[in-house]
């Protein structure tokens, strides 16, 4: 077994070296570059000029520069990644590191070591002939181990954590689309940040007691996950953990543990524990119709997305904050009613919800978000209510069986794609408040015949009006416009100054 050596500078260099490393800072007193036998210097790995002066190789204060110096090397990227080399080259032969210290004990070279050799050793794992990957209790995902490691993530079909495992490393299962079961053992605290996003056959999975904490994304696109208990201490669970896309009809319920002082579970669905939140609904229940608690004031970004089966979500009259593509892709949900209060319609909160007919939004709005009511291809109509300047990127596109529109005054900018594809969309109506039109606001409105631009708008972006082959009239009141390239071939412009 190859190993890392410490070794003073001056002692004469030797086959058994192998790869000879200087590790501190200044060059050593009287040693000539041209015989040294260094194969690489590392200052940049070396105790900082503050630390090396503090210490001074007073024994007394070697625990405490121990410390220091290990401190920042964890906080060194360049010893981050000289780990990983260290671990390559111990593959072909023993590596040394030398210093120039008096003392063979009280020197950086010896904390180095150290530090090292738990580095190498904590991200020891090993893939089996059978895909049953073993992974050490203080693996650490580094930039080398990363490339190697998801190098074989096609082949992992199980894996088992070492007893006295703290931490699931964030990604460390990302894509492993073949993993179906995974044990986890007690003790784990944390499960980091999309640990496995994307594992898509991943039926099961048991959740340790003490676990504490489950990181955003953590079991984003498990497809196959069908169920999931939070255990009694679990404290935080990040955004959108649970959020399973398209082809995710298999979470059925989300279960908590009656003891959790953190969070609820009413029916599979997950809550905060007192009820004002609403984390998640699994996708694939099966319900048609879906009430939400008299007690929930919030909805977590994401909450009923891909809930394929709702055909209907009613929504409490004390809900006042929406999370964000809360609704998308509730592909058979038919109507929606928003209530008074809720000020915020974020941005994917509709989207493509395409058996929505009917949506009612709140006069309270101050704010529509971008795409949030887009490719609702069945909405028949929609009032915009005012109290707010700005129609947000495809706030309002793609919806095809909308026949008029009307923006509220208040709007001062159409921007890009506001209304992009509403090709069913023979009426719209600009309010007096617009002033700039932007990029593609009306591009394939198909079936627009006749707009007014008001009077205060000074800028209309050239593709604006792209594609809209039926416009053939308009009605110019501004006075403003310098350009008119913005006007569609054919089109009739009449100057109305009324």
């Amino acid at each position: 077994m190859n190993e890392i050596l410490c070794k003073r500078i001056y002692e004469p260099a030797k086959p058994a070296d192998g790869f000879r490393i200087l590790v501190d800072r200044l060059w050593p007193r009287g040693i000539r570059k041209e015989t040294a036998a260094i194969d690489l210097w590392r200052k940049d790995i070396a105790p900082t000029a503050e630390l090396r002066k503090w210490f001074a190789h007073t024994p007394e204060r070697y625990e405490e520069f121990t410390e220091r110096y290990r401190q920042e090397l964890d906080g060194n990227p360049a010893a981050q990644i000289f780990a990983d080399q260290c671990r390559e080259k111990l593959q072909s032969g023993n590596m040394t590191l030398l210093y120039a210290a008096k003392s063979g004990q009280y020197n950086n070279a010896s904390v180095l070591k150290q530090w090292l050799e738990k580095r190498i050793k904590s991200n020891s794992w090993n893939l089996s002939d059978e895909g049953h990957l073993f992974i050490g209790k203080d693996f650490l995902l580094t930039n080398s181990t990363r490339s190697q490691f998801y190098g074989q993530a096609e082949k992992v079909v199980s894996a088992e954590f070492e007893a006295g495992t703290k931490i699931i490393p964030d990604h460390i299962f990302s894509y492993c689309e073949n993993l179906r079961s995974v044990i986890i053992p007690e003790g784990v605290l944390r499960i980091e940040e999309s640990a496995f996003y994307g594992c898509r056959s991943l039926k099961e999975i048991r959740l340790p007691e003490s676990l504490e904490t489950i990181g955003e994304w953590a079991f984003q696109d498990c497809y196959s996950l069908e169920s999931l208990i939070i255990p009694t201490n679990v404290k935080e669970i990040g955004r959108m953990a649970f959020c399973i896309s398209s082809e995710g009809k298999s979470l059925k319920r989300i279960d908590v543990h009656p003891d959790n002082l953190h969070f609820a579970s009413v029916d599979g669905v997950l809550f905060t524990k007192d009820m004002k939140e609403l984390i998640k609904y699994p996708p694939g229940s099966r319900r048609r119709k879906y009430r939400i608690p008299k007690t929930v004031e919030a909805l977590q970004e994401d909450c009923f997305s891909y809930a394929v089966y709702l055909h209907l979500i009613e929504i409490p009259d004390g809900l006042k904050r929406l999370g964000g593509g809360d609704f998308e892709f509730c592909e058979r949900l038919r109507e929606m009613h928003i209530p008074e209060g809720v000020d915020v319609i974020p941005g994917y909160e509709f989207f493509c919800c395409k058996s929505l007919e009917h949506l009612t939004l709140p006069k309270t709005l101050k704010w529509l978000g971008s795409e949030s009511i887009c490719n609702c291809t069945k909405l028949k109509e929609l009032t915009i209510p005012s109290g707010f300047d700005q129609l947000e990127y495809a706030a309002v596109a793609g919806n095809e069986t909308i026949t008029e529109l009307v923006i509220p005054e208040g709007i001062t900018e159409i921007n890009n794609s506001a209304c992009y594809g509403n090709y069913a969309m023979k009426k719209v109506v600009i309010p007096t408040t617009v002033w700039a039109i932007w990029e593609k606001a009306f591009r394939f409105c198909t079936s627009l015949e006749e707009i007014t631009i008001p009077e205060n708008v000074e800028h209309i972006t050239d593709d604006a009006f792209a594609d809209c082959p039926n416009l053939k009239k308009i009605v110019l009141k501004s006075k403003k416009l310098g350009s008119m390239d913005w006007v569609p071939e054919g089109a009739e412009v009449v100057v109305n100054e009324t």
